[in-house]
């Protein structure tokens, strides 16, 4: 298995169905005063890259820009923890109407019968901002198969 930092772990079959799941991203960044803001979004994986969209009055696009580095964090809730870190970096497009994967993005999170959803969305937000995410550094934690962050893991192999 790779080791933590390579961005090789996003074809591990745990990172794939984080990916793939039905569960907000955790998207983190600075802010303007040095602070760190976190902030749940709806994602989507084209197979390079994790892609997001929000308006174009979003607060976070104040310090998202071109070549901001921002963090994105997947796991599941329960014990034993299982977690997605992907650093990279930002890159904005914005698009007038849908972004080309938002159906699929929303069927992700609502199930079939979205267009309500949609339809409503592109009245509201008729340009998008399109937050693309090119991870360069990677980080998959999975404690029930012993996958465990860099420090413990170093402590294990220490102690023998």
């Amino acid at each position: 298995m790779p080791k933590q930092g390579s961005v090789a772990l996003l074809q591990e079959p745990l990172a794939l169905e984080l990916l793939a799941a039905g569960i907000p991203a955790h998207l983190a960044y600075t802010w303007k005063d040095g602070t760190p803001r976190v902030v749940p979004m709806w994602f989507h994986w084209t197979g390079d890259a994790i892609a997001m969209v929000c308006p174009p009055d979003s607060s976070k696009l104040k310090v998202i820009k071109d070549g901001t580095p921002v963090t994105v964090s997947i796991d599941y809730e329960a014990w034993p923890a299982r977690l997605l870190s992907v650093r990279g970096t930002a890159t904005t497009q914005s698009i007038e109407g849908e972004a080309e994967f938002y159906d699929e993005m929303v069927r992700k999170y609502l199930g079939d019968g979205t267009d309500d959803w949609r339809a409503m969305y592109r009245k509201l937000c008729p340009t998008v901002v399109q937050l693309t995410i090119t991870p360069e550094w990677v980080s998959l934690i999975d404690v029930a198969h012993n996958r465990f962050p860099n420090a413990l893991e170093k402590a294990m192999a220490a102690a023998g």
